[in-house]
């Protein structure tokens, strides 16, 4: 009878014991030990405990004992309920192959467990049970002496091709799963024929090819062989897997969303503080007596977009103040292409009364997806409907979204400031005290202090950084001093604010010390709602008299930065902006700086675009000079541009500090404000060509991060995939080179990232010259023409 403390004891904390336990006996028998407990163990957990046990096998083995042990791996991975990491199923068809070529020793119990193994986990993880063996009486007498010789045996056809891997499972996940279970599946196949009386095939690992070998086409591995005809190329091997109907993600036509459950406690009775609860998390198209459910749109997008993936390795992380999370913070959900996910677990316990809210983050890689909330009402009677929200990116983007190294995810915080969740290397969810007021000044001040480098007069009176590209070195020196002071005073307030706790400061060292490793270049993700922060100037590196300073200590010279708007609609189904037959481009430039400055630059800029269209041949070309052409454009959902670039004059916002009256300017007099362009060109009137949007603002007085809180929104919300732009003043003339470098590097297929990227490593490198810090890439990083545009 169990004692009153083993009858209090959860499931969870069973299952930690009983793992303990057949770690402790390992790779000893396991008999004795009640394995059934391991079910409640969490999915991540089980994973890692096989792995651990399929490790620590004996490298030898002999026939009695590696019965025993597949034989409890097997009931491990069984009771577990787990699906097991393609590693450890690759190893055990290796292994399962040496003991193959060792000669069979004590055949008898090692084979009945490797089939036991297959025969058993083959259903539950793949769908593919195990060929039955041949009937005995197909097998033919042996001919007599006299007999001429029987024809050679033709060679075993392949094996079926291995389900496609969760997109998303690299770096160690599930993505070899199907190919690791097909081939032992298959050995063990082959080892059946080859006790039928056929002769054993050639043993060929996991991506390894016979020595010497030339491949076979398609048409000879199948030349004069018909699928059942008799001339043994299929005879005796089962057929590949039928395909999985790729029609709809839906279950029975019903629409899939998150789901949540909360278990633990009596019907109609109060959530409790200190109560442990069991929270599952899905997606499933089956929400009857579900606790919460929150809509989980896109799914046909996510079909169509990438045909190939059978499944997707999500990560949910959660982060909260409100509650105690005895669970694993991070876990993975796999989301299948149909049908319902499994539940990532979490054991959670309420910390006050009230309303105790948790929020989840779903990220692909590191890549954001969305955003969950839940909330919960504690010690109330009269309340016990627990909420789940979601916002963020929508599920059909999943599809296309490449790994990230480091994520930020900033919004505001109730009562002030910022929450920041991070996702990489470390996950965690803070609030950074610095308020609105104080961010507004903070990024002012590095307005400011770029705005004096651009203005900085040299001994001659020149103005270098405003009329020249290459930048004297004395000149650059000061700029690098002013600059990198206020990008470490920027740095400093976000993260080591006076208000700030450990917590934060920790986030604020990890960020140091990931992005100033010389040895590697990242991909900084930075999704934000109403926090116009110009990430690419922040310095990480020590800035006190005497430090040592250097350019790649500036976020943005080192690595690649995107810029994601929290909540924006992706209405784009890939990264590839298609230029297959040909790539529509619109230039809408101000013809009125030429005569502002007493220059050629515009006319010479437009004339650089003529040649351009010219060399790269399949490029078409549409120049606007004028608030009426531009409007005109933005309003008719048919307008073919597909790269929409601007070159003109900008300001942030209008007379009384409304984001509404932010301002393009095609003319001296000829100007359109943001809320012009809502009105005449609103946002029902989607651009079907779905274009990346550049504004090239120069020479402008009043411009900050604040004008793409306005025009980003706008232009995303019209279908486009994305804005990049200058976040303050920005001198004409290295404007239009920058533009030129990126351009020349976007249309030779390089992404918008590397464009950027590459281009201010340029400018840096041979001119000495920052200023293509001020660019901010806001859209998805990976963007590319597609295919490139051949050069002459």
């Amino acid at each position: 009878m169990p004692t009153a403390q083993a009858a209090a004891e959860s499931p969870r904390s069973r299952a930690a014991k009983v793992a303990n336990e057949v770690e402790r006996r390992w790779p000893g028998p396991l008999a004795g030990v009640e394995l059934t407990g391991l079910r409640s163990l969490p999915a991540a957990h089980a994973r890692e405990l096989v792995s651990r046990l399929s490790a620590a096998l004996p490298s030898s083995a002999d026939g009695p004992t590696e019965a025993q042990l597949i034989t409890d791996l097997r009931r491990v991975i069984v009771a577990t309920g787990s699906q097991p990491d393609p590693a450890d199923m690759g190893a055990l068809s290796r292994r399962y192959a040496d003991w193959l070529q060792q000669g069979f020793p004590d055949q008898e119990p090692v084979e009945e467990a490797f089939r036991e193994m297959v025969e058993e986990l083959g259903p539950r993880v793949m769908g593919m049970p195990m060929a039955p063996p041949p009937p005995a009486e197909s097998v033919p007498p042996p001919p007599a002496e006299s007999a001429p010789p029987p024809p050679a045996p033709a060679a075993p056809a392949a094996p079926p091709a291995p389900a496609p891997a969760p997109r998303g499972a690299g770096r160690g996940g599930l993505g070899g799963l199907g190919d690791a279970w097909e081939r032992l599946r298959w050995r063990m196949s082959e080892r059946r024929e080859s006790d039928a009386g056929a002769v054993p095939a050639p043993e060929i690992l996991l991506g390894e090819a016979e020595a010497g070998a030339e491949p076979e086409t398609e048409a000879e591995a199948g030349a004069g062989a018909e699928p059942g005809d008799g001339t043994g190329a299929t005879d005796g091997l089962e057929e590949a897997p039928p395909t999985v109907p790729q029609e709809s993600a839906h279950e029975g036509g019903v629409e899939r969303k998150w789901r949540a459950d909360v278990t633990g406690r009596a019907e109609g009775e109060a959530y409790r503080v200190g109560q442990e609860y069991h929270l599952g998390i899905s997606v499933t198209g089956e929400l009857h007596g579900a606790t919460a459910v929150a809509d989980f749109e896109g799914e046909e997008a996510l079909l169509d977009s990438d045909p190939t993936a059978e499944s997707f390795a999500l990560t949910v992380q959660v982060d909260t103040e409100d509650f105690e999370v005895r669970s694993p913070t991070s876990q993975q959900l796999t989301l299948p292409r149909t049908g319902p996910s499994d539940p990532v677990d979490f054991d959670v316990v309420p910390l006050h009364a009230g309303t105790c809210s948790l929020t989840g983050t779903v990220h692909l890689d590191g890549n954001f997806v969305s955003q969950l909330q839940l909330d919960m009402p504690v010690e109330d009677p009269t309340d016990t409907d627990v909420s789940m929200t979601s916002t963020g990116r929508p599920p059909d983007s999943a599809a296309t979204l490449e790994p990230r190294d480091i994520t930020l995810i900033l919004e505001p915080a109730p009562g002030g400031g910022y929450t920041c969740t991070s996702v990489g290397s470390i996950s965690s969810r803070v609030r950074l005290p610095i308020t609105r007021e104080e961010l507004e000044l903070a990024t002012g001040a590095v307005q400011q202090a770029m705005l004096d480098v651009v203005l900085s007069v040299d001994a001659q009176g020149r103005k270098p950084f405003a009329s020249e590209i290459t930048i004297p070195e004395d000149m650059a020196t000061k700029a690098l001093h002013s600059l990198a002071r206020a990008g470490a005073r920027l740095f400093q307030q976000l993260f080591n604010h006076p208000g700030a706790g450990a917590d934060v400061t920790r986030v604020g060292e990890w960020l140091r010390q990931q992005a100033t490793d010389d040895k590697v270049r990242l991909t900084v993700q930075v999704v934000a709602h109403d926090v116009p922060v110009p990430w690419a100037l922040l310095y990480l590196g020590p800035v006190a008299e005497g430090s040592e300073l250097s350019w790649d200590r500036f976020l943005g010279a080192r690595h690649v930065i995107e810029q994601i708007p929290f909540q924006m609609s992706l209405s784009v189904p890939d990264q590839r902006i298609l230029s297959s037959p040909i790539l529509s481009v619109g230039v809408n430039a101000n013809r009125d700086i030429d005569a502002q400055f007493g220059v050629t630059l515009v006319a010479d800029h437009l004339k650089h675009w003529t040649d351009l269209r010219d060399q790269r041949r399949t490029m078409s070309l549409l120049q606007r000079s004028t608030r009426a052409s531009v409007v005109a454009a933005l309003g008719d959902a048919a307008t073919a541009d597909q790269i929409q670039y601007f070159y003109c004059h900008a300001t942030s916002k209008g007379k009384d500090g409304n984001p509404d009256g932010a301002v393009i300017q095609m003319g001296r007099h000829d100007e359109v404000t943001l809320s012009d362009l809502n009105l005449d060109a609103p946002q029902t009137v989607q651009l079907e060509s779905h274009p990346l949007v550049f504004i090239n603002a120069c020479e402008s007085g009043d411009l900050s991060p604040l004008f793409y809180a306005g025009f980003v929104p706008y232009f995303m919300a019209k279908g486009a995939r994305g804005v990049i732009g200058t976040e303050c003043r920005t001198p004409a003339l290295f404007a239009v080179r920058f533009a030129e470098a990126f351009f020349d590097r976007l249309l030779d297929g390089q992404s918008v990232g590397d464009s950027v990227h590459e281009s201010r490593r340029a400018f840096l490198e041979q001119h000495r010259n920052p200023l293509g810090l001020l660019y901010a890439v806001h859209c998805d990083a990976d963007t590319r023409v597609d295919p490139a545009l051949a050069r002459p």
